[in-house]
């Protein structure tokens, strides 16, 4: 029978290791979204160029 303590071990080594890509995700999408927004009253030829922009970079 596994150890307990051993599986919840990894599984918290695997939280830790994975949180700062979730905290890069989530100030992309952030970027993203504010970029939009203060492009929005500008013209929306720009709007279309930064959605493109960010769909490309978070490929």
């Amino acid at each position: 029978m596994p150890n307990s303590s051993t599986s919840l071990n990894k599984r918290m080594n695997i939280v830790t290791l994975t949180w700062p890509i979730f905290i890069e995700v989530l100030l992309r999408t952030a970027l993203s979204t504010t970029d939009v927004f203060m492009l929005s009253g500008y013209s929306d030829l720009a709007v279309s160029a930064v959605g493109v922009v960010s769909q490309i970079s978070f490929s």
